[in-house]
């Protein structure tokens, strides 16, 4: 960040693509942008970025689905902690936003409420 002070104007500039002009005058103060540009993204660079967020999500699910086999081993299957194992797991389906995993995710808050009625003998 750079500043620059003049008399009474004193200009901030963030980066490359902002720069802030900051005025002072018979006790007031203005603040507005000066300079700014936009950064546009190509369509290839855009489908690099989505197929990083499919593999984090995909890594995601590996690890939910881990914990999940290792809740069962460890605790069984009228756990609170494998309960919410499950819904985690939903969560990771359903932040991929793709049909067939959507249909799982709403398998697994199923599988998780059922687990979660049984413990407190109550409907949610």
């Amino acid at each position: 960040m750079y500043i620059y002070i003049y008399d009474y104007i004193c200009i901030l500039s963030l980066s490359s693509t902002i720069q802030v002009k900051i005025i002072s005058c018979h006790h007031e103060i203005y603040m507005y942008a000066t300079k700014y540009k936009y950064v546009y993204i190509s369509a290839e660079k855009n489908f690099q970025v989505y197929k990083q967020i499919q593999v984090l999500s995909h890594e995601r699910i590996m690890r939910c689905e881990d914990s999940v086999r290792i809740q069962l081993k460890a605790c069984g299957v009228k756990h609170l902690r494998t309960a919410m194992a499950y819904d985690n797991l939903g969560q990771s389906y359903l932040m991929t936003y793709r049909p067939a995993e959507t249909l799982k995710a709403v398998d697994m808050h199923q599988k998780a409420e059922r687990i979660m009625k049984s413990i407190a003998g109550m409907n949610f």
